[in-house]
């Protein structure tokens, strides 16, 4: 399995529960899709570099998470429909060398 990252940047309108909601979702889909998760970052809410659907401020969190190539893809795809999630992308992580 590879290792990814996905940044997700979320609505900052939504209130607590439903900005936990879509972090819980996108964990479902990794997982429903063959992925492992490690531990999320919450970044919290920061101003948008250039506005998104009207909206200068969102809320960022980046998880980590193992997978095959073709069902990471599959996962980001399904998460594209979420109308809370305003941008989202896979990266991929290379292992550090000590």
């Amino acid at each position: 399995m590879s290792k990814y990252e996905l940044a997700v940047v979320v609505n900052a309108q939504i209130d607590d529960e439903a900005r936990t909601a879509v972090v819980d979702r996108c964990k479902d889909l990794i997982t429903r899709f063959g992925g492992e998760i490690g531990e999320i970052e919450d970044w919290g809410k920061k101003k948008l570099a250039y506005e998104i659907q009207k909206m200068n401020e969102a809320y960022y969190y980046f998880i980590p998470f193992e997978a095959e190539g073709s069902r990471a893809v599959c996962a980001l795809w399904t998460m594209s429909s979420d109308i809370c999630v305003l941008r989202r992308t896979k990266l991929n992580r290379k292992q550090r060398s000590e």
